[in-house]
C-alpha cells in the first residue's frame, strides 16, 4: 500500500504529520515491512512505530530506522525502515510522527516529510 502525498519535486506538499497516522488491515498479517522515504532529521527522533492485535492489544514497538546508513555529514536520512515479525496477527499498526518538524541546515529551514509504503 502506497499513498500518493504530493510531488516532491514541485513542491506540492501536504501538511507534516504532526500526530500519529493508524493503519488497519482488513485482514490479520503476521509479516510486514514499513519503509519510508523523504527527509528526516538524524539528530532527533524517527518515528516510532506501534503493532496491535485484533482486540487492541500491543504485540510489538519498534521505531524506523536509518535503511542505508544515510545519516552523513547533512544529518539528514532518506530511507528509513522498520521490519514486523510476529506470531500474533496484527489488526492495526501505529506511526507515530518525525521529530523535529523543522531544523537549519545550511542556514535554511528544513523540513521533515516521509512518504511511507507498507
Amino acid at each position: 500500500m502506497e499513498e500518493e502525498r504530493g510531488d516532491p519535486h514541485s513542491g506540492d506538499y501536504p501538511a507534516p504529520q504532526t500526530s500519529s497516522v493508524t493503519l488497519t488491515f482488513s485482514r490479520p498479517v503476521t509479516q510486514l515491512a514499513l519503509r519510508a522515504y523523504g527527509a528526516a532529521n538524524c539528530a532527533g527522533l524517527f518515528p516510532n512505530v506501534v503493532a496491535k492485535d485484533s482486540v487492541g492489544n500491543v504485540i510489538y514497538t519498534g521505531a524506523l530506522a536509518d535503511e542505508f546508513s544515510d545519516c552523513g555529514a547533512d544529518q539528514i536520512s532518506g530511507f528509513l525502515m522498520d521490519s514486523v515479525e510476529v506470531t500474533t496477527p496484527i489488526k492495526s499498526l501505529v506511526v507515530g510522527p518525525p521529530s523535529p518538524w523543522t531544523w537549519i541546515h545550511a542556514d535554511l529551514t528544513a523540513y521533515a516529510k516521509l512518504f511511507y509504503t507498507v
